[in-house]
């Protein structure tokens, strides 16, 4: 069942309001707490956390930048790769899908077949495609999110319902 989520700002209670706020910031506030908030299986690689960006050069140096700490995974290092076609993927806990590339999460999908491997993506008809969230803009203009929840839960990952804390859900 694909699910609606739109994101409160009581999350944000001591940071600015979402008006003095870029949108890119608020979506790697939520990236980072998709990564708290999700368990992959116990045989993924503990000794490197990969988070990998297709085909965005600007948002993968962006998101390169951020202190992303999968703690609750048992390990400390985190790697950004920038994935620039279908040939050079490699499987990472989480694949983020810029707008310009929400056509290929299928073919994505389909090449990591079996992966335990989060998609995060950011144009409205993502979820369809088979990402499991994807960042939308709210009625009000806020950032917010949908949760594809029955493809979080077939892919292997196991996720908190602290997703969804503090969230107005809207079924689709």
């Amino acid at each position: 069942m694909k699910r609606l989520v739109i994101f409160s700002c009581f999350l944000l209670l001591t940071a600015p309001t979402f008006s003095q706020w870029e949108e890119q910031d608020i979506k790697f506030l939520l990236l980072k707490k998709f990564v708290t908030q999700i368990e992959w299986p116990s045989n993924f690689n503990k000794k490197e956390f990969k988070l990998g960006v297709y085909g965005g050069m600007e948002l993968y140096k962006q998101i390169s930048q951020l202190d992303i700490r999968p703690y609750h995974a048992g390990t400390n290092t985190v790697s950004y790769y920038f994935l620039s076609s279908i040939e050079n993927l490699l499987p990472c806990n989480i694949i983020y899908i810029p707008y310009d590339y929400t056509d290929e999460i299928p073919i994505i999908k389909s090449a990591l077949e079996g992966e335990p491997i989060l998609i995060i993506s950011e144009r409205s008809d993502a979820l369809s495609k088979g990402s499991m969230i994807n960042f939308i803009q709210a009625e009000d203009g806020n950032v917010a999110y949908e949760i594809n929840e029955e493809a979080l839960e077939n892919s292997g990952l196991f996720f908190s319902y602290k997703i969804l804390e503090g969230s107005t859900i809207i079924s689709k």
